[in-house]
């Protein structure tokens, strides 16, 4: 997964043909025209999850469709992150499906913050969410928005910043762009993993996370993809 890792936005979705070479040399194609096909085994799903372990690919053809015209961001922050993972949970209850919702702890935006040289918003919030919402009708959309942003304040938010604009957007989401650089400077010495876990219990995930932390005496620092449950984790030396 990437920061869009919900909605429509999985790779398995837009990937119609796949063109691969196998350990044996033997060249296979994947995939074509049919909207349908669950006759036999998924070896498109196959490839994408493989990563690039099992074959060599050599061709891909991606379904296409229209970008949406109307985007607005959210970023929400909450004293602690139980708040911010029944938000999830709330928001996903409604049958609300953002886009993507990515969370932050306070310690990747505090990286953040060093590696960009400047002070980011809501900085003395425990626990981050950034939401984003799109479609084709600018009042379909804001409804959505005004929606989410209720769900937020039910569930203890203590500010939410809403961007409708580029130049907005693109200020809300440049901490979660540059994470993964920042966690590099901090400390050459990086291991990240991905571990699922079921939305609800991420509260609880990084509550055990920390206890790791106090005992081995190594910063851990965590951020991903709250609409999946994939949370990636980095230890740093």
């Amino acid at each position: 997964g990437h920061i869009q890792a919900k909605g429509l936005l999985n790779l398995h979705y837009y990937l119609a043909v796949a063109g691969a070479v196998l350990p044996s040399g033997q060249v296979i194609q994947l995939g074509g025209k049919l909207v349908k096909n669950v006759t036999g085994y998924d070896l498109i799903g196959l490839l994408i999850g493989s990563e690039g372990t099992l074959v060599i690919i050599t061709k891909i053809i991606l379904r296409l469709i229209p970008l949406p015209r109307v985007t607005i961001d959210l970023l929400v922050a909450f004293n602690e992150f139980q708040g911010a993972a029944d938000t999830v949970s709330a928001i996903i209850k409604r049958q609300i499906l953002p886009t993507s919702i990515e969370f932050m702890e306070q310690d990747s935006l505090l990286a953040c913050e060093k590696y960009l040289k400047k002070e980011l918003p809501l900085r003395e919030a425990a626990a981050f969410l950034l939401i984003k919402l799109d479609g084709n009708r600018k009042e379909d959309v804001e409804a959505l928005c005004e929606t989410v942003g209720e769900v937020c304040f039910e569930h203890d938010a203590i500010d939410v910043l809403v961007a409708d604009d580029r130049p907005t957007q693109e200020k809300l989401w440049e901490a979660r762009r540059v994470i993964i650089e920042a966690l590099k400077e901090r400390s050459p010495v990086n291991h990240m993993e991905d571990i699922v876990v079921p939305r609800a219990r991420i509260n609880d995930f990084l509550r055990e996370i920390k206890k790791l932390q106090e005992r081995y005496e190594y910063p851990i620092i965590c951020f991903g993809h709250s609409g999946d449950g994939n949370v990636h984790v980095n230890i740093l030396k």
